[in-house]
């Protein structure tokens, strides 16, 4: 998947396409003092040019990153997995998400998260994630260079992570789908 994509040996990586929601500006200012501080790691990103993907190609020439970030573009779900699985971190500092597949995916894989501590996102990642708030670049960036400095948590965040993912899947959701139609249907 690294020569596919022509990636590093090392980086971080970003799901979820270019729009506000994703909290790009933020995560790339985080990227950007987290790099300052002496991260090496290139950053990732998964998705589509959603909305105002100028504002953030703008963003990344002014703080000078252009050599730094690489873009995907969207990609095959097996791709993805590849991904997930050859990225050193997973940054999901997302303003706001309906249920954030994209966290559980990465945990499932292995890969330490760091995501938002608003939305459902908490619920979701319990304590198998670093959780930050999303306003805030400066905590993004120290909390990446803490858990790419420390192995201990690192590894206690890929323990928990892949313990937390088991938790969801695909067969217990369409059982648990299907028993609350069946208890409504019954009710009627």
């Amino acid at each position: 998947i690294k020569e596919k994509y022509r990636l590093p040996s090392r980086f971080i990586l970003s799901v979820g396409g270019l729009h506000p929601i994703k909290n790009i500006p933020r995560l790339l200012e985080a990227y950007y003092l987290a790099r300052k501080d002496g991260l090496e790691h290139k950053l990732v990103m998964v998705g589509g040019a959603v909305d105002r993907a100028g504002e953030i190609f703008q963003i990344i020439t002014t703080l000078g990153l252009e050599d730094h970030v690489i873009f995907t573009g969207v990609v095959s779900d097996d791709d993805l997995v590849g991904l997930y699985n050859a990225a050193d971190l997973f940054l999901y500092p997302c303003l706001y998400a309906g249920f954030g597949l994209p966290p559980l995916e990465a945990m499932a894989c292995g890969t330490p998260v760091i995501t938002s501590c608003s939305s459902s996102l908490p619920e979701i990642v319990g304590d198998a994630a670093k959780l930050i708030n999303p306003y805030d670049p400066e905590k993004l960036a120290s909390a990446i260079n803490m858990v790419l400095s420390d192995d201990k948590t690192m590894k206690k965040l890929i323990k928990k992570g892949l313990k937390r993912a088991e938790r969801f899947n695909w067969r217990k959701t369409a059982w648990e789908t299907l028993k609350v139609y069946n208890e409504v249907y019954n009710y009627w």
